[in-house]
């Protein structure tokens, strides 16, 4: 019998927010150089991945509505040319377009996320998905990449020579992983007087999701010690991840943006499960916690002194 033709162009689509595209790069950065991809998604997080494909494009332009349409309609979609079309995405729809607009062509579907509880991590599953469709990687060897270097970390960058400020991010896309403003204020507090730490400059990120701590950061007495940066761009908010000594934030799409840039990032996680989400990178402490507690701040300032030394 003879050996498969390799896939020369494939098509990935994965639409979702910041942290679920993130996910995918572990298995982009694995795939074989003559693999051309194009990746339909959303911003910002195919902002991220252009260093690891050929084209990204986004879900919200002009013509991939037609995805959508209940019955197939008139034009090319705005990527037409594929040997493969890999969909994280489970639509009957959405497959009878696909299958519509690349004829005699493999499509596969599948699910973005494992299942709850399942004991896999989103990076991995989505790796062994598009291996199953025939995408030219290893999928363990994929997953393992992040840990050894920041897989958007800059050439020859490491963590010795970091020397930026300590960077918090108190917000996520979900209330419900969030830990209060007291418990953050409590921890700024600390790491402002602790003596590893004290004399560092330290940064606060504010995305459109926690505006509203602008007020409660300036109205405190913590509020002339920290920057504040307040919704910045994806070159800025790379800019200084990149260059920080620290970050700590919830499980959220920031979180696994610092980890992955290969900054000593420690993820404060509460509702959502690590065993899935743990952010990937080559110097990560995760800790887990219901709800804020004096005992949890006190684990989380020794866990950032820790990452620093």
């Amino acid at each position: 019998m003879s050996a498969a033709k390799p896939l020369a162009h494939v098509l990935i689509i994965r639409p979702g927010a910041l942290g679920d595209t993130l996910m995918m790069l572990p298995a982009l950065a694995d795939l074989a150089p003559a693999t051309l991809v194009t990746f339909l998604g959303r911003r910002p997080g195919i902002d991220f991945l252009s260093g690891h494909v050929d084209r990204v494009m986004d879900m919200e332009g002009g013509g991939w509505h037609r995805l959508f349409l209940e019955e197939p309609g008139p034009g090319p979609l705005p990527a037409s040319r594929a040997d493969a079309v890999v969909a994280f995405l489970v639509d009957d729809t959405v497959r009878k377009n696909l299958e519509h607009h690349f004829p005699q062509k493999p499509v596969h579907l599948f699910e973005a996320l494992p299942e709850p509880g399942e004991p896999i991590h989103v990076a991995l599953h989505v790796a062994r998905k598009l291996a199953q469709a025939g995408l030219p990687l290893d999928p363990d060897r994929a997953f393992r990449r992040p840990a050894e270097k920041g897989l958007l970390a800059p050439r020859g960058a490491g963590s010795a020579t970091r020397g930026g400020p300590l960077v918090l991010h108190p917000g996520s896309g979900s209330r419900q992983k969030n830990f209060p403003w007291s418990f953050w204020r409590s921890l700024l507090s600390g790491i402002l007087g602790c003596p590893e730490t004290r004399n560092r400059p330290v940064a606060l990120v504010l995305g459109p999701a926690e505006e509203e701590l602008l007020g409660p950061v300036q109205e405190t007495s913590l509020g002339d010690s920290i920057r504040v940066l307040l919704r910045p761009g994806p070159e800025d908010l790379s800019r200084v991840l990149q260059d920080a000594s620290l970050f700590v934030g919830h499980d959220s799409g920031v979180t696994h943006l610092a980890a992955l840039h290969g900054t000593p990032t420690l993820a404060l996680f509460r509702a959502s499960d690590p065993v899935q989400w743990r952010p990937l990178g080559p110097r990560v402490r995760v800790l887990q916690k219901a709800g804020p507690s004096a005992d949890f701040v006190a684990q989380a300032l020794d866990a950032a002194v820790s990452l620093l030394g």
